[in-house]
């Protein structure tokens, strides 16, 4: 498959994440995808993203207790997007679902928090990758991607290929978990940025990007708060090597 492009693009919706018991700020939804990114790969990549003022999700006890108050959407994204791997962050905030938007990758990663995408938008992209949570996935949407990664706070991730109807399992890491907040954010931006890595994308590396992701979960839920993957890329190619032995 030729490239379109040899970047990876971030698009979706930010939040900022407060903890209402500790007056901590953390950057949420696509600004953390965004920051794990950076921190993971040492590099920047373009994006697509509103400018403040952002949302803000209120969080006590690790639990967001803000769930119904969201009455504002950001304007959307009508903008021709052109990139090898393009990861869509979803909150249902406006920012990706309009029809003009248009996206030409090899590659896109949706993480769509409420199910709420408009997933016809991504159809003509020749790989297809849904992230989700296992509690609110929905089955029905699984016919529009070529690959689902499911996952939550403490079940293995869930590798399904949709063409076979088969699905893989990987175990994660055994960490003393602090704060479950914003891993998936972590996963979407380790996975992408691994993919991005391959000149060719197939069901392996797909598989292995799952690997390294499970390396960055596992560091950023052992933190307290929204946090920052600071395992580097090198550096999981060594932990992953060591744990195979």
């Amino acid at each position: 498959m030729e490239r379109i492009s040899n970047e990876l693009v971030i698009i979706g919706d930010p939040f900022i994440d407060y903890y209402l018991d500790s007056n901590k700020i953390c950057n949420g939804g696509v600004l953390n995808v965004l920051d794990n990114y950076k921190s993971i790969f040492d590099l920047s990549p373009r994006t697509f993203i509103p400018e403040s003022p952002f949302l803000l999700n209120v969080f006590k006890n690790n639990t967001k207790i803000n769930k119904n108050f969201f009455t504002t959407y950001y304007q959307p994204i009508k903008s021709k997007i052109k990139s090898n791997v393009c990861l869509i962050s979803d909150y249902n905030r406006g920012t990706v679902n309009h029809k003009d938007l248009n996206i030409e990758s090899n590659v896109v990663i949706v993480d769509s928090k409420h199910n709420s995408f408009n997933h016809n938008i991504v159809q003509n992209i020749p790989i297809k990758i849904l992230r989700a949570n296992k509690l609110s996935f929905d089955e029905s949407i699984s016919k529009f991607y070529d690959y689902v990664i499911l996952s939550d706070n403490s079940e293995d991730i869930s590798f399904r290929i949709t063409s076979k109807k088969t699905s893989y399992s990987e175990r994660i890491l055994d960490v003393n978990m602090k704060c479950s907040v914003g891993a998936g954010d972590t996963m979407l931006a380790t996975i992408g940025g691994v993919l991005n890595k391959y000149s060719e994308i197939n069901e392996m590396e797909i598989f292995q990007s799952i690997l390294f992701a499970k390396v960055t979960c596992a560091d950023v839920v052992s933190r307290p708060y929204t946090s920052v993957s600071k395992t580097k890329y090198k550096e999981i190619k060594c932990i992953l090597q060591n744990l195979m032995k």
